[in-house]
């Protein structure tokens, strides 16, 4: 089978990078001949006439449309699989796709993904984002894609209640992680691994450890951008590590007590949940949205109230000294849901389900 894999790159890497370069390896390695097309947010100007041109490209980017369409007909793939679109691809692209008959795949990643109105960072930006997603809505290019996959229930049902999608095209397959079983010994620190944003609930968790100077907290995500950082360099217990290749997040994780995720904006499915059960690691995490799909109370982890710094300071003093006794649960739990071998065989059948075999 012939993948096109399609991929607007962040200007800061995450999640949804991880999971592209995972998943196009995990296609080779099991015999698919696969091709990336892609665009880089780090390529683009950030003057006002570049700005400006993101802006439009929102609404129609006859260019990219134009060089998906070659790239197509070169290539001639199977399944085009998309992941995030926005900004410089555009959810046009999917209309190149039904044109020369190919069937559309798109993993949604993100409830921003048609929902931006719901997060508050942006600005001007989220403005012409929703404004360009009623537009296409309007147009009818997401009715172009044939099967939405969802990593998680709950982001399929937050779509499905809002008529975004419809219920006969919306696929729940639980995401993957390479894995790591392996356990530096006894837990030393607690991480936290991702973007330093105001929707990941970064200082609250950094607020609750200014409160615990027994324990230490590892901060893993880019700090080049955040401001937070500098407000907390005079606690010694707080260690920021910056951005590391994700080899070196299992390497963290696997000396953790525990992960630590505190999100105040909805999440569709962390991955780094993920990568802590294959290292035996449980997890800390506030009791709403997936999280409560994705953790189980006192099995795989400890749940606190969101965006509450006390109770988040119970929460860690709970987990601490009592870290091994998640590490049976949170393998099994790996093991059981969220291997790379488990994941191709359910994204295979979906694959095979839209070209007419299988």
């Amino acid at each position: 089978m012939k993948v096109l894999l399609v991929h607007n790159f962040y200007r800061v890497e995450g999640g949804e990078e991880t999971y592209v370069r995972s998943l196009y390896s995990l296609l080779v390695k099991n015999g698919h001949e696969v091709r990336l097309f892609k665009r880089d947010n780090k390529q683009t100007s950030t003057s006002l006439k570049g700005l400006f041109r993101i802006g439009m490209g929102l609404f129609r980017n006859t260019g990219v449309v134009t060089q998906l369409a070659s790239e197509i007909d070169k290539y001639k793939p199977d399944i085009v699989h998309f992941n995030n679109v926005f900004p410089l691809i555009g959810p046009g692209a999917y209309r190149v796709c039904k044109r020369k008959g190919i069937p559309v795949v798109q993993t949604v990643h993100s409830i921003r993904y048609m929902f931006p109105y719901l997060y508050k960072e942006g600005g001007l930006t989220r403005y012409l984002y929703s404004l360009s997603v009623f537009f296409h809505r309007l147009l009818g290019s997401f009715a172009k894609v044939d099967t939405y996959i969802f990593p998680s229930k709950f982001a399929r049902d937050f779509y499905l209640r809002r008529g975004a999608v419809q219920k006969q095209k919306a696929v729940v397959i639980p995401n993957f992680a390479s894995g790591n079983p392996k356990r530096g010994g006894n837990g030393k620190y607690f991480v936290y691994a991702g973007l330093i944003s105001r929707g990941k609930g970064v200082q609250t968790i950094l607020d609750a450890f200014t409160a615990l100077p027994e324990e230490k907290l590892v901060v893993i995500g880019d700090t080049a951008n955040s401001p937070v950082p500098r407000l907390y360099l005079k606690y010694p217990n707080i260690s920021f590590i910056g951005k590391v290749p994700n080899s070196q997040v299992y390497s963290y994780l696997s000396g953790a007590k525990a992960l630590i995720c505190a999100s105040v904006s909805p999440e569709v499915f962390p991955t780094v949940i993920l990568e802590a059960f294959s290292c035996g690691v449980g997890v800390i995490a506030p009791k709403w949205g997936v999280y409560k799909e994705m953790v189980q109370e006192g099995k795989t982890g400890v749940f606190f109230k969101k965006g509450n710094r006390n109770d988040l300071i119970r929460a860690v003093k709970r987990l601490s000294g009592e870290e091994n006794s998640f590490r049976g649960n949170t393998l099994k739990e790996y093991a059981a849901k969220y291997t790379p071998e488990r994941y191709y065989s359910t994204i295979g059948k979906a694959y095979r389900r839209l070209i007419g075999y299988g």
